[in-house]
């Protein structure tokens, strides 16, 4: 049973990634991040987030954020946030960009079993490119996506959960075009808490879908969650 409930939320992601027939590029990358958390009050937390990410098999930048903003948990099964992101970001084939991100997320957990967590987060998200660059109108080259997340945890020792996670991006530019799949991403991972936070030491895998872009991405993640 125990199995069945980690297995089963990446059945339908995997579906989709086997759907799409791409060239397949491979890339390697490290991902370093420190996180702080704040409560305010009741059911507000203040967060904030420094990342920074590496490609061409960790040896060069490929950008690095830094990210704040609010969650509100409403109860035990339900959640919701907002945060602002500045991105610095360097492209393969294009200029250094200094771009500026928005998200909005829905969240809701629950638990089928004593020690075993499901959830799911729902994502809006959008990016103005280069919106820093001396240009008439910063604001109009932007891209937005719907990002759909599950993840289910199992807590086997009082200090430590495994965590696996799927998440597919979508891609929502205009009203005026169909929503294309644009990526998906999933990670395996260890969440050992200490006397002042949180470390996560994981894995994960990202996939192009789109046929302009056919980048496959391993990579190493290493966080840590400072709570205040």
């Amino acid at each position: 049973m125990l199995k069945l409930l980690l297995i089963f939320p990446f059945l339908l992601i995997y579906i989709t990634a086997q759907s799409q027939q791409v060239i397949v590029e491979q890339d390697f990358g490290l991902w370093l991040s420190l996180k702080i958390e704040k409560k305010l009050q009741k059911g507000f937390y203040f967060k904030a987030t420094t990342q920074i990410r590496t490609r061409h098999n960790s040896t060069k930048l490929d950008n690095y954020w830094i990210q704040s903003g609010i969650t509100y948990k409403i109860n035990q099964l339900f959640s919701l946030g907002g945060y602002l992101r500045y991105i610095h970001e360097n492209p393969v084939n294009s200029f250094n960009q200094n771009n500026l991100r928005y998200h909005f997320d829905f969240k809701f957990q629950f638990k089928p079993l004593k020690k075993v967590k499901l959830s799911y987060r729902l994502r809006y998200q959008q990016k103005f490119i280069d919106c820093f660059a001396d240009k008439p109108h910063p604001f109009d080259d932007s891209k937005s996506r719907v990002r759909h997340q599950i993840k289910s945890q199992w807590k086997y020792h009082k200090k430590h959960k495994i965590y696996l996670s799927g998440e597919l991006f979508v891609s929502v530019n205009s009203i005026y075009e169909y929503p294309e799949m644009k990526k998906i991403r999933l990670q395996i991972g260890n969440q050992f808490k200490t006397k002042i936070g949180i470390l996560d030491i994981g894995i994960g895998y990202e996939q192009e879908l789109s046929s302009k872009n056919n980048l496959t991405l391993y990579f190493a993640r290493i966080n840590y969650l400072l709570k205040l």
